[in-house]
């Protein structure tokens, strides 16, 4: 591959794009980040998020490894594996979400 060093219009459109697309993921981060404790009465908030981020930091240890085992094993297993999970994930934030907006939620 010949890298040129000149500087061309697509970089500044490829800079930019970069730049929305991290905005909006940081967005939707922010609300998920708010809704997340939202769904939980009052009295098992605390433990459903520590929960929550435990196995948040479990899975990313596990996951570390697991990732360059399957990558030597079966290049194409470690997509189809991200690919399901993304789906799985997706199909489960349908079929669990709820919206609580104007929804009294239980205080104690």
């Amino acid at each position: 591959a010949v890298v040129s060093t000149q500087s061309t219009g697509n970089q500044n459109v490829t800079f930019a794009t970069v730049v929305a697309v991290c905005a909006a993921l940081w967005y939707v981060q922010a609300i998920i980040d708010i809704a997340t404790p939202e769904s939980f009465p009052t009295s098992l908030r605390s433990t459903a998020v520590g929960v929550i981020t435990g196995a948040g930091k479990l899975g990313a240890v596990l996951g570390s490894g697991c990732v360059y085992l399957i990558y030597f094993a079966h290049p194409i297993a470690l997509v189809l594996t991200f690919l399901v999970v993304s789906v799985v994930g997706l199909i489960g934030t349908f079929v669990h979400s709820r919206e609580t907006r104007d929804v009294l939620l239980q205080e104690t």
